[in-house]
């Protein structure tokens, strides 16, 4: 049954074509002439062209001059870019315009105007008439495509010329900033069309200090923390053996060590800092002798648990473990295990939640965690499983993440504006490692290896001014995870959401398995990094081809809207054929937004009807469960209706980014995957209509 669930749209496709063809129609399928189909086309296109549809090119052009005039971009870059941007949008949006109302309109009016009567007496069959204006019109918008990709390249060729002689202005005024001064640089030899192929790491993991082995240490003052993952049914939470009416309560188990480092304090007394005054001591007053700082051991750090579940909505807070400060670590520096019991209600929760995470770190400053990465026959932590009338171990359940190739914990930043913050500080900052593992790499002549940064960087105070020279410093550094070797560190500036270009010796990353470690030098500024902030620069290709591949993406999808268009016209008219279409276009977009809400859904809907403070009432629950319930169907329907997510054709070539085939591929399935089945339905629909006298 799971199965045929998570399959459904392949199974009911291929229904619907074996029935349509090979059962209903045969005798069409017989006598299929691919000439006839091909000369239905020719007219279906010659019929498009007479009606000056291409005459709409000149207008978007004109359109994409202007718009291009009007940007104010932030650097030459960056005018390639909205441009591109600009000419794709406006390349797509004509073709899905163009054919949509083609498509939707051409049967309806061939009926109306008894034009279809004289092509269904020829020797031609209802197949061979859907599929052959399909194709005439996928000519039409071919040919738009054409007209509309020759003008981008030229354009685009023609602005990158103007634009270097504006880079050799820029860097030929004293005043430029070092950190624009290199991006002109490279914009120079490498070109402003340039289109590379990049290797990414996984997500950036933040910690106090490099990896080293299999343990893992993480900075307190809410930093960063480790999160590990638990993925069990409510099944896994009666081990085997013991009777469903069991009484079961849950402990966290989590093993760990910290370091405190100790802080001096000159002109505050060690116990006046925790509030107790000092007698006074008029002979300490009046002696001259200059004092010694007193050393002063930080209180005990505690421990900040949180549990969320797999939509981030908390499970379990801190103060809903025993203490809203948290839980106070032991006094010694080497590993100990703590066991927290966890509430009746929380320990419910987690039988029904499904996946959840288990969020640990410290709000101390100064402090530092130490895990041990999960093994065999060790884990950090885990959910103890016991009976609380006999205070039985029933059994443990341990981390698992959904994805059995990849360990279930990982240590994160703090959630900021743009992505995990790491903070500025020159002396004992926060480490981010990006983890390369299998990548294939672009060594220069001279050893180097090429990398591209893009990071958002906040700032505190007065320095949020983004347009301040006070530029950010990072520290970059090469680790061989094998040998624990590093490269020098390699000191750049950086600037929120502009590109920066560095290079790293290659001698640490010769089987492609490498981290990248990256620190935050400047104090007061956040940097905040994302799973493709820093790339790697694996090859090139020419500006051309990835252009190609993204008017191709485009092609499939103005086919698919063709289909659905076709489609809709067989049992419509054209104006309600149109709407459909679209609703049909943009239906699993706007349920994938709802899905993305999860359970909260049903609660947000019943809140505003009955108030916030009315959980409990049964009014309340019956409208939630029926929201949440409506939002499953509405999942369930996303599954067999297409998704046109995958045909964003600009993303990439706005970027510069070599479009993979792999999205190509991903692009032409849904675009055949569903169109397919749909023609089949048209020629059906149109098979049963009566069009001829």
């Amino acid at each position: 049954m799971e199965l045929f669930a998570d399959n459904i749209e392949y199974i009911l496709g291929g229904a619907i074509v074996v029935l349509g063809l090979l059962v209903i129609g045969l005798k069409d399928v017989l006598c299929f002439s691919f000439r006839r189909v091909w000369a239905i086309s020719g007219v279906v296109f010659a019929e498009s062209i007479r009606r000056r549809v291409l005459w709409v090119t000149p207008l978007a052009i004109i359109g994409v001059f202007i718009v291009a005039q009007l940007t104010k971009p932030f650097d030459e870059q960056d005018a390639i870019r909205q441009t591109l941007k600009f000419s794709i949008f406006a390349t797509g949006l004509i073709v899905t315009l163009t054919t949509i109302i083609l498509a939707a309109t051409n049967l309806p009016k061939e009926i109306e105007n008894r034009v279809i009567y004289t092509v269904v007496t020829k020797p031609t069959t209802r197949l061979e008439i859907i599929v052959g204006k399909v194709i005439g019109f996928a000519r039409v918008s071919a040919a738009i495509l054409l007209i509309m990709g020759l003008f981008t390249w030229g354009y685009l060729h023609v602005r990158a010329w103007s634009l270097q002689g504006s880079i050799k202005a820029g860097l030929a005024d004293a005043q430029l900033s070092q950190v624009h001064r290199n991006a002109l640089q490279h914009y120079r030899e490498a070109g402003l069309l340039r289109v590379n192929t990049y290797a990414w790491s996984g997500e950036p993991q933040i910690f106090s200090q490099p990896p080293e082995g299999d343990r893992r240490w993480i900075p307190g003052g809410d930093q960063a923390k480790a999160q590990f993952f638990f993925d069990y049914t409510s099944a896994d939470f009666t081990p085997p053996g013991v009777m469903p009416d069991t009484p079961i309560a849950m402990a966290l188990l989590v093993d760990l060590s910290y370091q405190q480092s100790r802080t001096i304090m000159p002109e505050v007394d060690p116990l006046s800092a925790y509030g107790i005054p000092l007698p006074s001591n008029a002979a300490a007053e009046e002696s001259t002798v200059p004092s010694t700082p007193t050393p002063l051991l930080p209180p005990r750090p505690r421990l900040q648990i949180n549990i969320i579940d797999s939509q981030h909505n908390p499970i379990a807070r801190p103060a809903d473990l025993g203490d809203a400060r948290g839980i106070m670590l032991p006094a010694t520096d080497q590993f100990a295990t703590m066991m927290i019991p966890l509430p009746p209600a929380i320990a419910g929760k987690l039988v029904t939640a499904g996946q959840f995470a288990v969020d640990v770190g410290t709000s101390a400053l100064g402090t530092q965690l130490s895990f041990r990465l999960p093994q065999d026959q060790y884990q950090p932590i885990s959910l103890r499983l016991i009976n609380p009338e006999t205070n039985q171990i029933l059994g443990d359940l341990v981390p698992r993440a959904p994805d059995p190739q990849t360990l279930p914990v990982r240590f994160i930043g703090e959630q900021g504006t743009f992505g995990q913050q790491l903070h500025g500080d020159p002396h004992n900052s926060a480490i981010a490692v990006f983890a390369f593992r299998n990548t294939d790499r672009a060594v220069s002549s001279d050893g180097k290896i090429n990398f591209e940064m893009n990071i958002g960087i906040e700032r505190t105070g007065a320095e949020q001014n983004v347009d301040s020279d006070d530029y950010t410093e990072l520290e970059i550094r090469l680790a061989d995870p094998a040998t624990g070797a590093t490269s020098p560190p390699n000191i750049i500036q950086a600037e929120s959401n502009r590109n920066v270009f560095f290079t790293m010796p290659a001698d640490l990353a010769q089987n492609g398995n490498f981290n990248l470690l990256v620190r935050n030098l400047t104090t007061g500024h956040w940097v905040g990094l994302q799973a493709r902030s820093v790339q790697l620069v694996t090859g090139n290709v020419l500006f051309s081809w990835n252009l190609f591949k993204s008017l191709l993406m485009l092609w499939l999808m103005s086919l698919l809207v063709i289909i659905i268009a076709m489609f809709c016209s067989t049992f419509l008219s054209w104006p309600i054929a149109i709407v459909l279409a679209v609703i049909i276009l943009l239906s699993n977009w706007g349920i994938q937004q709802l899905g993305d809400m999860g359970n909260e859904l049903g609660n947000q809907v019943a809140q505003q009807i009955f108030g916030g403070n009315q959980g409990q009432a049964p009014q309340f629950r019956v409208v939630s469960s029926s929201v949440n319930t409506l939002n499953k169907a509405l999942q369930a329907l996303a599954k067999v209706l297409p998704d046109i997510s995958q045909f964003s054709a600009g993303e990439q070539l706005q970027r510069g980014v070599n479009m993979p085939w792999r999205q190509l591929i991903d692009a032409a399935a849904v675009a055949f995957g569903f169109g397919i089945p749909l023609t089949v339905l048209a020629y059906l629909f149109l098979r049963n209509k009566e069009v001829a006298p």
